[in-house]
């Protein structure tokens, strides 16, 4: 049994933004979330595996949009925001997810490896905090981040 989210961000036809949204942590959430009947859009770099789009509409999902996004990049997360409110119109839930790994072998080693995981790891949720919040304070509904 899944317990039931009891904040009002999370109730059947709120939007729910998911970074790093295509696989596992941010994956798992968008199901939990789809079973809610929450509207869904899974940012990721990478696409999702073939069928989850189908799989969470099925679950209950309002909506499902897919977005490619390299949060390490602000123009990104801004152009998102822009085509999220024009789609859906509010946002109730910001989920700064996407994350990446240091680099192979020892730390000390690679400088690019840093800067990716800095990026991506503290500048992407950065960015989307900048890019969404504002706008889901405008929105005057409950929301989370």
């Amino acid at each position: 049994m899944v317990a039931q989210i009891d904040h009002p961000a999370f109730a059947p036809g709120r939007t729910a933004v998911i970074t790093g949204g295509a696989a596992g942590i941010g994956l798992a959430v968008a199901r939990r979330l789809a079973a809610a009947g929450m509207r869904l859009w899974l940012a990721d770099r990478q696409a999702p595996a073939e069928g989850v789009v189908d799989e969470l509409r099925a679950a209950g999902a309002g909506e499902v949009a897919v977005r490619q996004v390299d949060v390490a990049s602000a123009g990104d997360l801004i152009s998102l925001q822009q085509d999220v409110f024009a789609r859906s119109g509010e946002v109730g839930l910001l989920m700064n997810n996407a994350a990446v790994g240091g680099s192979r072998g020892p730390s000390w080693a690679s400088l690019d490896g840093w800067t990716r995981a800095i990026s991506v790891n503290l500048m992407g949720v950065a960015h989307g905090v900048c890019a969404l919040t504002q706008a889901m304070i405008d929105s005057d509904q409950p929301g989370v981040i």
